[in-house]
């Protein structure tokens, strides 16, 4: 179990560089010789607050209507509004802040199976949130997904594929780990196109996706969701639901991305670090005011 430890030193190799913008003391070094701070407080990642803040003000904004404009109201099927990005923007936050827990792991040195374990226990936390969010009253026709499972599930996946990817870790092949970890990754997502699109449903074309054939609406994905949860716990019977279970890994795929592009910004200099997120934040807010024109006028 020793060496777990040691590889988990560098599981997550570039999240160390997360310790730049906290305060810290004097340097230490640890095991496998990388030059470390000691923290004794945590200053905020400003750049994933005001993301994260623009995100949760748009999100209570859709929730309340939009204000009538369509850019803020969910494509009914086909399409892409400001709406339908809220819910992978959370996934992609949870993604890079991923990035400070497993900084956190490190410094501890953290045993790999407590990882997996805590991180199995805040999945199912978020899956039963989730269950409560949903009003289950009566197990009997409770809806089953949902936000907060698929976030739950997005989780614990990601995280199973970088604990993976740091024991098959190589001190010869640097990119063996993110290449595992973003293989395994890609087996999920390669899974859902494959299951999506090949899988036979009875009474449906193969690859079906659209939604004006009655009962077969979502194709594969209704087809697993009904083997899976049953009709009577689905967000609405005879639909596909817009969190059933294929979508799980596509979250998980958003929270991966999420937190490479997070491990990458944080072990950048600060330099880089503060132009990255000047530049993000300005472009944000000048697509949210042209899409508020466009609606505004259309």
């Amino acid at each position: 179990m020793a060496d777990n430890t040691t590889n988990l030193s560098t599981t997550a190799h570039y999240t160390l560089a997360i310790e730049d913008v906290e305060t810290s003391s004097k340097p230490v070094v640890d095991a496998v010789g990388i030059p470390r701070q000691k923290t004794t407080s945590t200053s905020r990642v400003v750049c994933l607050d005001v993301f994260r803040g623009i995100t949760i003000f748009a999100m209570i904004f859709v929730n309340l209507g939009g204000g009538g404009l369509e850019a803020f109201t969910h494509v009914a099927w086909n399409g892409l509004e400001v709406a339908d990005v809220i819910f992978p923007f959370f996934a992609w936050i949870m993604g890079v802040t991923m990035n400070i827990g497993m900084a956190s792991h490190v410094r501890k040195g953290t045993p790999p199976w407590r990882i997996l374990l805590d991180s199995f226990v805040r999945s199912v936390k978020l899956f039963l949130l989730g269950l409560v969010v949903n009003n289950v009253r009566n197990l009997n026709t409770g809806r089953i997904t949902g936000v907060l499972q698929s976030f739950g599930f997005g989780y614990l996946l990601v995280t199973t594929c970088i604990i993976f990817g740091g024991i098959v870790k190589s001190d010869v092949r640097k990119w063996q780990q993110r290449a595992v970890e973003a293989s395994s990754m890609l087996a999920f997502v390669l899974a859902n196109v494959l299951i999506t699109f090949y899988l036979p449903v009875k009474g449906c074309p193969t690859g079906y996706i659209e939604n004006d054939i009655e009962g077969c609406v979502g194709g594969a994905h209704l087809h697993i969701d009904l083997l899976l949860f049953g009709e009577e716990h689905m967000y609405i019977p005879g639909f596909n639901d817009p969190e059933g279970f294929l979508n799980w890994f596509m979250v998980a795929f958003m929270a991966y991305i999420g937190y490479v592009v997070g491990g990458s910004f944080f072990q950048a200099r600060e330099s880089v670090r503060n132009h990255v997120a000047y530049c993000d934040d300005i472009g944000l807010y000048q697509r949210w005011d042209c899409l508020y024109i466009v609606s505004a006028t259309s």
